[in-house]
This record gives structure tokens, sequence and C-alpha cells, in this order.
């Protein structure tokens, strides 16, 4: 899985079917990513990835990928 992940073939593919879905959107081209970085570690809950309603605690995530966010 993560030799998968780390294919640009399917990097570009998975990208390129986000931008078809924002195309139907109404946002705003700031609100619109313009990299994606694929992850094989999974975000949950129990790895503290997100809280008990299921949202980011960004500031976790951000430490757990600042190399991934430097890259992109």
């Amino acid at each position: 899985m993560e030799t998968l992940i780390q294919s640009e073939e399917v990097c570009k593919l998975v990208f390129d079917d986000i931008r078809a879905k924002l195309k139907e959107s109404k946002l705003n081209s700031f609100e619109k990513p313009n990299r994606v970085y694929l992850a094989h570690t999974e975000m949950t809950v129990e790895n503290d990835c997100l809280t008990p309603t299921l949202k980011v605690r960004r500031n976790f995530a951000v430490r757990l990928f600042s190399k991934e966010i430097g890259e992109l």
C-alpha cells in the first residue's frame, strides 16, 4: 500500500479526481488545494489525530506531517 501511495500516477489520479469534484463546487480559488499528499498513516481517534467527534487535531497533524507539509 505504501508503494502504491507513493506512485506519481496514483497521486495524479487522486488529485485529478479531487479537482473534478471541486469544479462542481462554488469554492473560491484560495479554498482549493494546489497539492495533495497521500499518507499511509491512518488518522484515527486512537492515535490522537482525531477528536472523539472525528475532527482533525490540527496541532498534532501539523507535528506528525511537518516534513511532508514542508515539501509541499
